[in-house]
């Protein structure tokens, strides 16, 4: 009987550190899940932060070739403008001149 006891609490102890040894492994991996996550989390956030930069400096490039054609276009029209400016100066000046003064 006192075989039996002590097979008894020997089962016991055994439970009560296989416990304790379950507890432990799940809190090891509790905090090594939530490791893993806040890498993957980190990881993707600093993936996402370069192709924002990327994005930016595409978008840049982009903005700053249609200025340049922008750019291109108005001083096209503006010779355009001052040639015809140069060109019919004199004869706009009269015209006004004329039709302010003239009879």
């Amino acid at each position: 009987m006192e075989d039996m006891l002590k097979k008894i609490v020997e089962m016991d102890e055994k439970a009560r550190e296989l416990k304790i040894k379950a507890q432990q492994d799940k809190a090891a991996s509790v905090e090594e899940v939530s490791k893993a996550r806040k890498e993957l989390y980190e990881g993707y956030l600093e993936k996402a932060r370069e192709r924002a930069r990327k994005n930016a400096e595409a978008e840049q490039q982009h903005a700053d070739k249609e200025w340049e054609v922008t750019k291109k276009q108005y001083e096209k029209i503006s010779s355009a403008l001052e040639a015809e400016y140069a060109k019919n100066c004199d004869r706009w000046v009269n015209e006004i001149f004329e039709n302010v003064i003239g009879d």
